[in-house]
């Protein structure tokens, strides 16, 4: 009671952003002298569209987060995330509005961005599938320091992605590099990174070429040996069946390529050998995990759901994950299983599971997490993930 009178006296004059979280909490706790007196600020188009987001209101949203995109919007955070979000949940008019207001931004962003940043234009130029991308997904192609290697995956696959045109270009430039760049004849991670990616763009004249290059320069002998198998996979018509074969039959192989397999795999849908990707999540390879989970993901299907419900209820080693990929693939039909972890699972599997409760559950759910809640009779543990799962669904549902 002391905590929420000194929480009730803070309202009164607190920043704007923190009163309605405030006001949340106490009004959970049925605190009734609680009152909104100072007018919140007004929302900006960002706040907007992410309210009719997470309201389900898509359509509308997206029109919001175009609006931003054709603004004098400078927030570089607000800017990515909104082309993302409108290209997640709009059409071929979006990207059409996206290419004309933020090609140039987008570009110079590829050449000057930190590896967080990068990561996510990387991203939106593959979304935005144009030629007119080439030469910022260049930009990216060259930036091969390990912090970069997801935007550097992602530039590749976008380049293949456009056609035979841009692949011989791509491919070109990537031999350039080979032939001239003196530091990257000296750094073999960073050989495997560019022989991995000209795996995927390669033509068979440009596999010539970088050969006869690569027998011009021992330097190169060591980290061109560990691709060749990834070559000769990808030289076969159903890329999916090969790569497969490729992750179960694969002695020695480099991480990289693992890791890039693994990606493309989740990329392809593959779901004919998904025994082999559940073998490796159950080895708990430190070096690609995310990029597992985000291909179960996006594969999904009955194998993985049960095999991911047995491993959220039983507390296997990676609970935590198995009910991070559960939610994202199931979403509310797993709101169930969320509430059983929340009471019984491991500390790091309870917080996700009472994060997915929050994303995905109604005015029920929020019922039930109520009385863990309490500050000083309910879960402190937990305590402050649940108070955020609780203000999600209200903000989202409207609870009485």
């Amino acid at each position: 009671q002391k905590t929420d009178a000194a929480l009730v006296l803070f309202l009164k004059t607190a920043p704007d952003e923190l009163r309605p979280s405030i006001a949340s909490y106490l009004n959970s706790r049925d605190v009734e002298s609680v009152k909104l007196s100072k007018a919140p600020a007004p929302q900006t188009l960002y706040q907007q569209a992410e309210e009719l987001r997470q309201q389900g209101k898509l359509k509308e949203a997206v029109a919001i987060y175009i609006a931003i995109l054709q603004s004098k919007e400078t927030n570089p955070y607000v800017i990515r995330d909104a082309a993302l979000k409108a290209l997640r949940n709009g059409n071929a008019g979006t990207k059409t509005n996206i290419l004309n207001s933020r090609l140039a931004w987008l570009a110079k962003d590829a050449a000057s961005g930190n590896y967080l940043e990068v990561t996510d234009t990387a991203e939106i130029l593959r979304r935005l599938n144009s030629p007119k991308c080439i030469d910022a997904l260049l930009q990216v192609l060259h930036r091969r320091d390990s912090l970069f290697q997801n935007a550097h995956r992602t530039a590749t696959f976008a380049l293949r992605e456009l056609g035979p045109e841009v692949q011989k270009r791509a491919a070109a430039s990537i031999l350039d590099d080979i032939k001239n760049n003196a530091d990257l004849s000296n750094n073999f991670d960073q050989q495997i990174e560019t022989l991995v990616s000209f795996a995927w763009i390669k033509s068979k004249d440009s596999f010539q070429e970088s050969q006869k290059l690569v027998e011009a320069d021992k330097n190169w002998t060591s980290s061109w040996n560990k691709v060749i198998p990834l070559m000769e996979s990808l030289s076969h018509e159903d890329e999916g069946l090969e790569l497969s074969k490729l992750l179960r039959d694969g002695k020695d192989l480099s991480p990289k390529v693992i890791e890039w397999t693994i990606f493309r795999l989740g990329d392809l849908r593959e779901s004919n050998d998904v025994e082999t990707l559940l073998r490796l999540y159950s080895d708990k390879p430190y070096y690609y995990q995310p990029t597992l989970k985000e291909a179960l993901v996006k594969i999904g299907g009955a194998k993985i759901i049960t095999y991911m419900r047995q491993s959220a209820i039983t507390k296997h080693p990676q609970q935590a994950t198995a009910v991070e990929i559960l939610a994202e693939i199931e979403k509310k039909k797993v709101l169930p299983i969320m509430h059983q972890v929340a009471h019984s699972g491991n500390l790091d599997a309870r917080i996700r599971s009472i994060a997915a409760i929050g994303q995905y559950g109604n005015c029920d759910d929020r019922k039930a997490l109520l009385p863990g809640a309490d500050y000083w009779k309910g879960d402190r543990d937990v305590h402050y993930w649940l108070i955020q799962a609780l203000n999600a669904i209200e903000h989202r549902c409207h609870c009485q």
